[in-house]
């Protein structure tokens, strides 16, 4: 798989987070703090992913996504609990 076929990959789990993310929000009636926490997150880095991308910076789009599910799991773990 090229870099650039990787990057298209990686930017598609971006926006699939994101839309999870605000589904969540959509169903959820309670606490819906972490939600939107988790969908800023993903939305900027969705944002910075597609800059990098039109930029022919396919690997840097590759270490976003990497690094946004990082994040979003590390979050979870702290806001939601385990």
């Amino acid at each position: 798989m090229s870099s650039r076929s990787a990057a298209i990959v990686a930017i598609a789990v971006q926006a699939a987070a994101l839309l999870r993310a605000f589904i969540e929000y959509l169903r959820l009636t309670g606490n819906v703090q972490p939600y939107l926490t988790g969908a800023i997150i993903a939305a900027v880095s969705v944002s910075i992913s597609i800059a990098l991308f039109f930029s022919r910076k396919y690997r840097s789009v590759i270490v976003v996504a990497a690094s946004m599910v990082a994040i979003l799991i590390v979050y979870k773990i702290i806001a939601l609990g385990w």
